[in-house]
């Protein structure tokens, strides 16, 4: 029988394949993650592996080149590809795809046909949808021409649609209204200002433009002088007050004059650099903006040292009390204490209270684990009766190993990994197990001794978790792997 392993989390697949194996097609193995997929590859050894794409957020390309270097040899690689894409990228590197949006039945002939080496079933192609209403008549309008006067206004012009097929029958088509294009209006011909005569009697293009240029500089009246200079002049005044055009005011001074000073204060054609200027000089000055900033930094300072020094004839005033007092003939008194010997031993008393309860700070660190559950048990199952006969162990089975956890005083101080089905533990789940239970990356073995098929490796970390590991004597490969708290 045909030894197939299946990488999919999707259930659809999943069930395909199940079906399969009820059938006695195929001796199916089932890894819903890439990793557990590598470690049934080392286990298991199949005949035909099927992958699907983009589990575990890798994409076919990917997959495909990672577990190329996995498989045993003459096993055959399958990629079940979602899309074009992933089916692209099995062809270029010579692998077979399979396309997941097939229906059930073709499906999983296909895949009887890859197990036995039958021809593949022909893959329906799905029929084009037939319009039902055939497309209007398309118009195509004219390019829009300047109408003249007495020339004939053009129309649009009709594309005949393609008459139908022989076998179909032509259905009613909808023949657009054409609406003529109105004539644009004709203007009249406007009266030129100076006659005809005057180019064309006899004269080149030249001179007649010459003698154009002549009557209008004839007829157009002469310009001031001091109108020149009135481009950048404006007057300056409220905005209610109408600004006169230099046409209507007359002529313009040419410097402002007290005469020509207006209500607002303002001068009539004043350049505009003059009035910005004049305007500057006469905003007010706020000199205390500056001012009170500088008090402020000047103030605080002085504040807190007049403060500080009108406070320190009191903290001073008891320091020279016990000066003076230091003088006074009181050493007699401590020889009159000195022989009271109860002092020294009242002592001792109040001690030991101090030291027991120092004692529980020092001793809560002892109480060394974890008190929670390690993220790498998640979707284990727990065995409720193992707790009952083995009382302060709890044991959790999962798909690759079973793990057995003590706890002591609401803390797991070790832990046991035991791999089901006579597996062995893999690199990646020693790791996990060493990192989220001893919160450790490193170890150092320690001592190494041989008890029967097993090689028992005594190692220590650098925290302060222990660890023994059992190798197989064949091939040193982990068959057990226990985390411990000292």
């Amino acid at each position: 029988m045909t030894r197939v392993l299946l990488i999919a989390d999707t259930e659809r697949v999943q069930r395909i394949f199940q079906t399969m194996a009820g059938q006695g097609v195929l001796l199916l193995q089932t890894a819903s993650t890439l990793a557990l997929g590598e470690f049934e590859l080392a286990s298991f050894s199949p005949d035909f592996t099927f992958v699907q794409s983009r589990i575990s957020g890798f994409s076919g390309d990917i997959l495909l080149r990672h577990l190329d270097k996995m498989l045993p040899s003459g096993a055959k690689l399958v990629l079940l590809a979602g899309d074009s894409e992933d089916a692209v990228q099995a062809k270029r590197q010579g692998r077979t795809s399979l396309d997941l949006s097939l229906e059930d039945a073709l499906l999983e002939q296909t895949i009887v046909a890859l197990l036995t080496g039958g021809a593949l079933p022909v893959i329906p192609l799905p029929e084009a949808p037939r319009s039902a209403r055939p497309a209007p008549a398309k118009t195509e309008a004219a390019a829009p021409v300047p109408a003249v006067a007495g020339e004939p206004v053009p129309q649009e012009r009709h594309v005949p649609e393609e008459a139908p097929g022989a076998g179909e029958e032509a259905a009613p088509v909808a023949v657009p209204r054409v609406v003529p294009l109105e004539p644009a209006p004709v203007q009249p011909p406007v009266v030129e200002e100076y006659p005809p005569a005057a180019r064309l009697a006899g004269k080149g293009a030249a001179s007649a433009f010459e003698e154009v240029m002549q009557q209008a500089e004839a007829k157009s009246a002469p310009v001031d002088v001091s109108l020149l200079g009135v481009e950048d002049r404006v007057e300056v005044g409220k905005r209610g007050e109408r600004q006169e055009a230099p046409g209507e005011s007359g002529r313009v001074p040419a410097a402002p004059t007290g005469a020509g000073k207006g209500a607002a204060g303002c001068y009539a054609g004043e350049t505009v650099a003059d009035a910005l200027a004049r305007a500057e000089q006469k905003k007010p000055r706020r000199p205390y903006l500056f001012i009170v900033p500088v008090l402020v930094l000047i103030a605080v300072p002085l504040a807190s040292y007049l403060a500080g020094k009108s406070s320190l004839p009191e903290k001073q005033t008891p320091a020279e009390k016990p000066a003076e007092t230091a003088p006074a003939p009181l050493l007699p008194a401590p020889a009159q204490i000195a022989p009271a010997p109860a002092a020294p031993k009242t002592v001792p008393p109040v001690a030991p209270p101090a030291s027991s309860k120092g004692v529980p700070p020092a001793a809560a660190p002892a109480a060394k684990g974890i008190e929670k559950l390690p993220a790498m048990l998640e979707g284990t199952r727990l065995d409720a009766e193992y707790g009952k006969k083995h009382p302060g162990w709890v044991r959790y089975i999962g798909l690759r190993a079973e793990y057995k956890l003590f706890k002591e005083n609401n803390v797991y101080r070790a832990i046991q990994v035991i791999p089901v089905a006579g597996g062995t533990i893999t690199d990646d789940l020693f790791r996990r197990v060493l990192r989220q239970f001893g919160g450790v990356d490193s170890y150092r073995i320690e001592s190494s001794a041989q008890k029967g098929d097993y090689l028992v490796e005594q190692c220590v970390t650098p925290g302060d978790a222990g660890l023994t590991i059992y190798r197989s004597k064949n091939n040193s490969k982990i068959k057990a792997l226990v985390v411990y708290y000292r």
